[in-house]
């Protein structure tokens, strides 16, 4: 009986060492970049400049990788499209982010709380688009 309770014992804390370290490597590969992310300067974009059509624009920073396509018509974005999205987010931070930047034609908009590096990838990628040409 000693040695199967021995044994189980052993089980049970390699398992329990599994976790911890699972755990360890997540929070680490979750939490690089993060730093960078949030000081990410946005600069501001001028749609009555831009002449009308469509134009792409990406931002590539570790996990949080993305690529858009903004619309302009008359010197209004009208239309803002996922190309490509690598970020880990649900698709209700990009509309978030996206309704503002077309009520208000600019990137000086809220970031969405909780998604700090999220919310300025995306609205990198459209500065990115306006500065493309």
């Amino acid at each position: 009986m000693s040695k199967n309770k021995g044994k189980i014992i052993r089980v049970i804390l390699i398992v329990l060492g599994l976790i911890i370290l699972g755990t360890a490597v997540s929070l680490f590969y979750f939490s690089r970049g993060l730093k960078e992310g949030a000081a990410l300067e946005i600069e501001e974009i001028y749609p009555l400049e831009q002449e009308d059509g469509r134009y792409s624009g990406s931002y590539d920073f570790r996990r949080w990788s993305n690529e858009l396509e903004v619309v302009v018509e008359n010197g209004v974005i009208t239309e803002i499209n996922v190309l490509d999205d690598m970020t880990v987010v649900d698709g209700e931070l990009a509309d978030k982010i996206f309704t503002q930047v077309l009520e208000k034609q600019s990137l000086k908009v809220d970031i969405v709380a909780g998604a700090t590096v999220s919310s300025k990838a995306y609205l990198k990628a459209l500065e990115n688009a306006f500065n493309a040409f």
